[in-house]
């Protein structure tokens, strides 16, 4: 019993300074000028948040990531997700486990967040078409994207077996 308690504590206390580590590499960095965070991004919360996400994130074979994946890729997954200024908190971002890397990986919330941030994007909003709706796009001929210029859609249409695409407003 008195072994189990030790590995355990011995866990905690690695965890730990692993958390501070990345935590003063990441400040420093910033101190540097090598990368700029978001304001009000604040690191320490955003890491422990990460790796109060990580005692639940497991390998397929069920093992925890923290047992499995590498220091430095942990590391590295934590600087990515550092520099993008998300935070696993609030849905914006989840890891995964290859083999023994840990992968980081932004999520839609995420992008989203990032819209805000960086292009100035005010809301995104989804909508779904469904097979009877009826919608007229076009395609820019110097950007090769299409744009939807009206869609409608009668509410008794609406049935998530008729699915038939989505699109995104930006405002």
């Amino acid at each position: 019993m008195r072994q189990v308690s030790e590995n355990t504590n011995q866990a905690a206390v690695a965890k730990k300074e692993l958390q501070d580590q990345i935590i003063s590499q990441v400040e420093n960095l910033v101190n540097l000028g090598n990368i700029m965070l978001p304001s009000g991004y604040h690191v320490g919360n955003a890491i422990r948040s990460a790796f109060l996400v990580l005692q639940d994130v497991k390998d397929k074979n069920g093992k925890a990531a923290m047992e499995v994946c590498t220091k430095g890729s942990v590391a590295n997954s934590m600087l990515k997700m550092v520099t993008q200024g998300m935070n696993p908190a609030l849905n914006q971002c989840y890891f995964m486990v290859a083999g023994n890397q840990l992968v980081y990986m932004r999520s839609y919330m995420g992008g989203i967040a990032l819209s805000k941030r960086i292009a100035g994007v005010k809301e995104v909003n989804a909508n779904v078409i469904y097979a009877k709706d009826e919608y007229v796009s076009e395609i820019n001929t110097d950007t090769g994207r299409r744009r939807l210029i009206k869609h409608t859609s009668p509410f008794d249409n609406r049935d998530d077996a008729n699915i038939k695409g989505a699109y995104r407003d930006r405002e």
